[in-house]
């Protein structure tokens, strides 16, 4: 290949089982899922054996008496309910899709207003959604 000519090489994959992250459904999967509740110690040893998977999809998770870390959550109790806040983990990057890209200009216009609202969603107080 000369200087103008470009290959390029793309790769496509399938998935084949579970839900896609983002998808509308996922949320709902997740808290039917995970809605059991019970102890400390039972919590960490449900988590274990959801680790111990064939699909290679691993859960990080942090859990003690009063919080608990789940996805792009922290939930604490606060009196006698639950509040939530916006989490990210330490090696979070702010990677979303390039402006750039060939995606439809509303779908790139769009993701400013979906993580607007996806952290208003999340966080139960205003001072955590203005920080």
């Amino acid at each position: 290949m000369n200087g103008s000519e470009k290959r390029i090489l793309r790769t496509y994959y399938k998935q084949v089982s579970g839900v896609a992250m983002g998808a509308h459904c996922a949320p709902a999967y997740a808290n039917i899922f995970f809605s059991d509740g019970g102890t400390e110690m039972a919590c960490v040893q449900f988590l274990k054996e959801l680790n111990d998977n064939v699909l290679n999809m691993f859960l990080t998770y942090s859990c003690s008496l009063d919080s608990a870390i789940f996805l792009d959550l922290c939930i604490k109790i606060d009196g006698n309910r639950l509040v939530t806040d916006l989490y990210r983990k330490p090696t979070a990057t702010n990677n979303l899709l390039e402006f750039q890209s060939f995606h439809p200009l509303h779908t790139r216009r769009g993701i400013p207003v979906g993580q607007f609202l996806r952290t208003h969603r999340n966080c139960t107080a205003d001072e955590d959604f203005q920080q």
